[in-house]
């Protein structure tokens, strides 16, 4: 079962943190990490709201909590 979260930080400088660590492992899975598109902005994902702080995390394991 593949999981998928959005976390939000505080600031810029936390997200790019966050995505730094795509690709890496986690319970045995390779994580997928990058910024989150807003909702309904008929943007392409490509273009990316630069002021957000919010990520997208896919390829968790479903019960992971931290």
């Amino acid at each position: 079962m593949k999981g998928k979260a959005f976390a939000k930080f505080s600031t810029k400088q936390g997200l790019d943190n966050a995505v730094e660590l795509h690709g890496t492992e986690l319970a045995g899975r390779r994580l997928r990490i990058e910024a989150a598109a807003g909702r309904n902005t008929g943007k392409p994902k490509t273009e990316r709201d630069p002021e957000s702080t919010t990520v997208f995390v896919g390829g968790i394991n479903y019960y992971t909590n931290e």
